[in-house]
């Protein structure tokens, strides 16, 4: 009986011990860990191009839906970070999406296979109003596509207020062409506000379909941003790299041969 108190007491005193040293190490993981400035600053920046990336996202939902590969939020973040290290004169941390090069985001595909125009060459030709975008498409054909019938275009506009929440999300109906048939122009025209700062979106999206059935496969969908500008009260706001000086025109000293009437 003495020896098994011992060892009783031997065990108790073990699992004291462990005990203790658990809640020293589970103390010590509840600290706050010390990062330094500059991670700080990037995860702030990454933090930016997250929320900014989500709110494109969200604004295109069904094109992410039905068009996303997966891998777009990644491949997304990693180009807003683009846009915002763009940005000249700011150092990390203080970099902010309305700043950012926003034209970077053009040519964004939502399926990294497979580009747009390879699926459907055409040739879009957009007008910019202060309350409005005129979007025409001219004549194209369809690319040999195994087992297709038709070709389905589809539009989507957003429309992002940069300051606010005021944003305008438009759809355009299905665009359904049978292959091979001659392709008529035509034209859209969608309604906006654009005064203020925004951020312009147009995304597009090309599939096909067998006797009206979708072809899934990966390689005869594409969806992709072909507009991207911020704008400012109807204008489109040009960017200006660090590397870049603004052109200062100096007048030319009126010298010379002077000039004889006949």
């Amino acid at each position: 009986m003495i020896t098994l108190n011992k060892q009783v007491n031997c065990c108790r005193c073990d699992i004291n011990q462990y005990t203790n040293n658990m809640a020293k190490k589970q103390e010590k993981s509840l600290l706050p860990i010390k990062q330094s400035d500059a991670t700080r600053k990037s995860a702030t920046d990454f933090g930016e191009a997250s929320r900014s990336a989500k709110k494109i996202r969200v604004a295109l939902a069904p094109f992410v839906a039905g068009y996303g590969d997966q891998n777009i939020i990644n491949r997304l973040n990693s180009v807003m970070i683009k846009v915002l290290k763009a940005i000249p004169g700011t150092m990390p941390g203080e970099r902010k999406f309305i700043d950012g090069y926003i034209k970077y985001i053009r040519g964004f595909r939502f399926n990294a296979l497979r580009e747009a125009r390879s699926l459907w060459p055409f040739t879009p030709v957009i007008e910019l109003k202060p309350t409005s975008l005129t979007f025409q498409l001219s004549k194209s054909y369809s690319p040999s596509v195994r087992g297709a019938t038709h070709t389905v275009f589809q539009l989507m506009v957003a429309n992002l207020d940069l300051i606010g929440a005021a944003d305008e999300i438009h759809k355009a109906k299905n665009l359904t062409l049978p292959i091979n048939e001659e392709f008529k122009p035509v034209k859209l025209k969608v309604p906006l506000n654009l005064s203020g700062d925004r951020a312009l979106f147009i995304a597009v999206g090309v599939h096909h379909l067998n006797k009206g059935i979708i072809i899934s496969n990966e390689h005869s969908f594409a969806c992709d941003i072909i507009y991207a500008e911020r704008i400012k009260d109807g204008e489109v706001v040009d960017f200006v790299f660090a590397d870049e000086t603004p052109m200062i025109t100096k007048p030319l000293e009126d010298e010379g041969i002077d000039w004889e009437t006949l």
